[in-house]
């Protein structure tokens, strides 16, 4: 029933506007869901014009975290559009945003960088999207994330798959076994 949840996204942006927008709310949250229901029903230009909604009301309050997620979800919107360029320079923007000047409280690239890695699988970009993985699994050393670690060799060792790249693949499966393994078997999360 998202056409009914759209109208009352609407209705619920429209209301906290007016006259003015109320004090101690936002309309991100209604925008976010409002995005969400018109992505289901493959209305991608409205869902990129809702974003860009959200990250108006993101700079206006001066929330980097806020801006690093409208450009990392406008991403996902143009991925889902089949539209890689532009989900690539969305997830850059992201991560650039969410970064500088330093990375923003409660963010991380990884999302982003993730995300970027099936834009660049899906225009053949391996060596790009291999480029991508490490900067995710440099993060999630960061992070100490042993499961993050694990997941990154798993995708690096399928992007290598998907370039022929067998031999790559295997030593990336068999590092990602080891990781998640070592020195027990990782919390949530599975070898197969």
């Amino acid at each position: 029933r998202h056409e009914e949840a759209i109208a009352e996204y609407r209705k619920s942006i429209e209301v906290g506007m007016t006259p003015e927008r109320c004090k101690d709310w936002s309309p991100r949250g209604s925008l976010w869901e409002l995005q969400k229901s018109l992505v289901a029903l493959a209305r991608f230009d409205e869902a990129l014009a809702v974003m860009d909604e959200y990250l108006s009301h993101a700079k206006s309050d001066d929330d980097h975290r806020g801006i690093a997620i409208a450009h990392k979800i406008r991403g996902d919107i143009s991925r889902e559009a089949d539209r890689h360029e532009e989900a690539i320079a969305e997830y850059r923007k992201s991560i650039e945003v969410g970064m500088t000047p330093e990375r923003c409280k409660d963010w991380s690239p990884r999302g982003s960088l993730w995300e970027l890695q099936k834009s660049l699988v899906a225009l053949a970009r391996f060596d790009e999207a291999l480029a991508v993985m490490d900067e995710y699994l440099s993060h999630a050393k960061s992070d100490d994330d042993h499961r993050g670690i694990a997941i990154a060799h798993k995708i690096r060792g399928d992007i290598s798959r998907e370039a022929d790249r067998h031999e790559e693949a295997i030593a990336e499966y068999r590092k990602s076994i080891e990781v998640g393994m070592t020195p027990e078997r990782c919390k949530d999360w599975s070898p197969r």
